[in-house]
């Protein structure tokens, strides 16, 4: 992931720290605010996949010329960033997941890059957008991985939240889900 603010970029595994106080937390009790924005650093394939030739467009950055300038932001740049800012106010909202969910949908009559996202899970295998962006979100969860996640989706349970609240009576309840996995579950560091 990079966080991008003010022209400052800072690459990483690991979320840096908050860049002033925040306004508000998300519903895993991380404190975000209005000073920068998340993006997926995306590498060349998933560029080709949508598209668009890395070494001409990219969304995530401005490639080094070599007399030092960057070049100025591509259309695309700026649809994928107006995109992703929408994306996140949505996600980090107070709003049930199928809130989010349906405020998600809302903004694919608007955005061409809607389209290519669609195409670039469709191609990669992976569920619809932006299912796929919440069963990762469950993926995160020690020991869940995507059958797993699916399952908890059908079981109602459709946030990490969601998950470590229920009750082991209830996990036990969906198939394939057995005590050793709700023990790593409860373990989970990543929340």
């Amino acid at each position: 992931m990079i966080i991008e603010y003010d022209g400052t970029t800072i690459e990483g595994n690991e979320e840096p720290e908050l860049i002033g106080d925040p306004n508000g937390f998300s519903e895993d009790g991380r404190p975000y605010n209005s000073f920068g924005f998340w993006v997926t650093k995306m590498n060349s394939k998933i560029l080709r996949d949508m598209g668009y030739d890395p070494y001409k467009e990219s969304p995530t950055s401005r490639p080094n010329r070599d007399i030092g300038l960057y070049k100025s932001p591509s259309k695309f740049e700026n649809e994928w960033k107006d995109f992703l800012l929408k994306f996140r106010d949505i996600v980090e909202s107070k709003k049930s997941i199928d809130e989010k969910i349906s405020e998600i949908n809302k903004t694919k009559d608007k955005k061409e890059i809607w389209k290519k996202i669609q195409k670039m899970n469709k191609d990669n295998n992976r569920d619809p957008f932006p299912l796929s962006f919440f069963l990762d979100e469950l993926i995160k969860l020690e020991g869940v991985g995507l059958k797993t996640a699916k399952l908890l989706w059908e079981a109602n349970l459709k946030s990490s939240h969601d998950v470590l609240n229920a009750s082991d009576e209830k996990l036990l309840q969906i198939k394939g889900i057995g005590k050793s996995l709700i023990e790593k579950i409860r373990n989970s560091k990543n929340y």
